[in-house]
């Protein structure tokens, strides 16, 4: 059951909102098999972490309030914020719904545009670049995404470009917990 404060919670994903799609885009299913349900939830909040720090960087070097950001850095935050957009209301259910039942895993299927392969691709790059900034310390105060998000988005995104290129999906196999 949601609480207050669950529903302040944001539930980030990284695909395009088919609810949103508009109508004449062929689509593709997309399935998510065997999904580490509670490693998903924790890459989702560090990712929702980092892309408020983002917008506060893009903030404060406009406003000229904070030190000077690189613009390799603000280039970057640029991309992640216009590239990471949420998934639909039923499919952030759904994850919510297996976070509160206690699942381990959960397979998901998606339909999104047939597109959707390059955009996960570069997107992953994105965030593997935002990675790097976070391990030099200096520049971020957000953690870099620790190992088993890391190898979740990989997987995650790495289906949406395995499967439209006409690879069957492949089930997660690393940590659930």
């Amino acid at each position: 059951m949601s609480t207050p404060a669950d529903q302040d919670r944001p539930v980030v994903h990284v695909i395009p909102d088919p609810d949103q799609n508009a109508h004449g885009i062929a689509l593709r299913t997309v399935h998510v098999l065997r999904a580490p349900v509670r490693v998903w939830d924790r890459a989702g909040t560090h990712t929702a972490e980092l892309l408020r720090e983002f917008a506060l960087l893009t903030i404060g070097s406009q406003a000229g309030t904070t030190r000077q950001v690189p613009d390799e850095l603000l280039a970057l935050v640029g991309d992640l914020r216009a590239r990471y957009a949420g998934a639909s209301s039923a499919q952030a259910a759904e994850l919510e719904q297996a976070v509160e039942a206690g699942e381990s895993v959960h397979d998901f299927t998606y339909e999104v545009p047939d597109g959707i392969g390059q955009a996960c691709q570069t997107l992953l790059e994105l965030l593997d670049a935002a990675d790097d900034y976070c391990r030099q310390g200096d520049r971020l105060i957000t953690l870099v995404s620790p190992p088993d998000q890391q190898a979740f988005r990989t997987w995650y995104l790495g289906e949406f470009v395995r499967q439209s290129a006409g690879l069957p999906p492949r089930p997660w196999d690393g940590p659930t917990a």
